[in-house]
């Protein structure tokens, strides 16, 4: 075999032995939580950013509930139940980006404050 053969089938052997290592490596926290210094903000803001954080909590429990449920299910339940979820899930992303809109307004206002353009 020529050289170049050689160097594609050695790369193509180190190509699979790094991906299948990969893979092999143990699965993360789904979501970190996220320790911010809210000492320095207003009181409402700290409010809506706490709110926020909380409703994320909410969205990954209400996922994870969904995974439990769909345990042992038929079809027919199956798609009860996520049709129910889609529901349930739509209204709190909505709520989350209403949320998220107000924080960065706050933020916005504080820091044309800051600017003194406020």
């Amino acid at each position: 075999m020529n050289t170049p053969g050689k160097i594609l089938i050695a790369a193509a052997i180190a190509f699979g032995a790094g991906v299948s290592g990969y893979s092999q490596t143990a699965p993360t926290a789904p979501h970190p939580t996220i320790n911010l210094d809210l000492t320095r903000l207003s009181p409402e803001l700290r409010a809506l950013i706490t709110q926020l954080q909380a409703d994320a909590v909410e969205l990954r429990g209400l996922a994870l509930a969904l995974r439990n449920q769909l345990k042992d299910k038929t079809a027919d339940e199956r798609r009860a139940i996520i049709e129910q979820f889609r529901k349930d899930h739509s209204a709190l992303i909505d709520a989350q980006r209403t949320l998220a809109k107000q924080i960065r307004n706050e933020m916005k206002l504080l820091r044309q404050q800051r600017r003194g353009t406020g």
